[in-house]
């Protein structure tokens, strides 16, 4: 699941990882931050619903961020907020079953080279 403004609905397949585009109206994170922003958690909320209706055994998240600052502190932003979402799902799905995450990749792997927020994404994949 790619968890960013607006995303299309899509559903792939990476080897036996699978990856979902969720419509999700929130910004997960304001500029600069690893916080959770409250129309975050909604639809982060709204993510571990669907998630329970399913089964699975692994949970793995990805942060992004845009080129703005260092690729050090990119790397280092984008990791905690990868975290940041591992750990609210944690919370969220009290099952010691599965098995979290987390993986910071800065400014790699861009989606547009003009916009940032569209860049600033977090994506899940579940096995």
């Amino acid at each position: 699941m790619i968890l960013r403004g607006r995303a299309l609905p899509d559903t792939v397949l990476c080897g036996s990882m699978r990856k979902m585009d969720l419509d999700v109206d929130a910004v997960l994170f304001d500029f600069n931050s690893y916080i959770i922003t409250p129309p975050g958690m909604k639809a982060l909320d709204k993510l571990c619903a669907e998630l329970r209706q399913n089964k699975f055994k692994t949970i793995h998240v990805i942060g992004y961020t845009d080129q703005t600052g260092s690729d050090a502190y990119n790397a280092d932003l984008s990791l905690k907020r990868a975290q940041s979402i591992t750990a609210y799902l944690k919370q969220k799905m009290h099952d010691p079953n599965i098995s979290f995450h987390s993986e910071g990749r800065g400014a790699t792997h861009l989606v547009s080279g003009t916009d940032k927020q569209v860049n600033r994404r977090v994506e899940i994949y579940i096995e």
